[in-house]
């Protein structure tokens, strides 16, 4: 089995998974897993958040095992610092990040380089300390400027860029939360932070969801993956 797919450097792949979509086959992604991952499974009280767990993980498996050549089951993972998961095996140098919200899962992978990827089911309203407490100051001030049928979207916004930066920085680096600011008018744009710089661009999944990617490269392709189905 070849290996079919490869991250070029300076680009991202992105995938996407619906939950519902996918129920069918969760006898069938369950064998996928490893013992640790049935055991964390087996620890949601709910099965609407187990089943989106074997659905996350299993599809991270899978769509992996279209750039390793490596079989899904076979797959093994280590842990970094702060928990991050990176390929055991890895002479593909390929990093990858996941997110999941509600019914919706969102996967980034890039060459090399960190990357970090979020995605946020927009509800209804949205918690104004939350803001203050995690957003920079130039942020909470330009939220609160907006009007009220502006600030709910605008929230998420900040919200998911804000995590994939974060989750880009990678293990073992921390950057105080108020070290930087988004810029709500840009779908792309670039973030410095701690003497580095980060790619940050939006991307549309649902009309309910809002997503992010980052990754500390400059970009020049975004490939956009059709949704996963089997």
């Amino acid at each position: 089995m070849k290996s079919i797919l490869k991250v070029e450097e300076h680009s991202v792949h992105l995938w996407q998974a619906c939950v519902p979509e996918l129920l069918s086959q969760i006898p069938a992604f369950s064998v996928l897993l490893d013992e640790n991952e049935i055991a964390r499974a087996k620890r949601f009280h709910f099965d609407e958040h187990r089943q989106r767990y074997i659905v996350a993980h299993a599809v991270l498996r899978k769509i992996l095992s279209l750039y390793t050549a490596i079989s899904p089951e076979k797959m093994e993972f280590v842990l970094g610092p702060r928990g991050k998961p990176y390929l055991k095996e890895n002479k593909w140098d390929l990093q990858f990040n996941v997110s999941h919200s509600h019914d919706r899962i969102v996967y980034a992978l890039t060459h090399h380089v960190e990357v970090g990827v979020d995605i946020e089911k927009i509800e209804p309203h949205f918690d104004e300390g939350v803001a203050k407490r995690f957003f920079s100051a130039k942020e909470y001030a330009e939220l609160m400027t907006l009007p009220e049928e502006k600030k709910i979207s605008a929230f998420y916004r900040l919200w998911a860029g804000r995590e994939a930066v974060i989750k880009a920085l990678g293990e073992g680096l921390y950057a105080p939360l108020a070290d930087f600011s988004l810029d709500l008018s840009q779908e792309a744009q670039t973030i410095k932070l701690m003497d580095d710089h980060y790619h940050l661009e939006y991307f549309f999944v649902d009309a309910g969801y809002q997503a992010a990617f980052a990754t500390s490269q400059t970009v020049q392709k975004v490939i956009y993956q059709p949704p996963f189905i089997k």
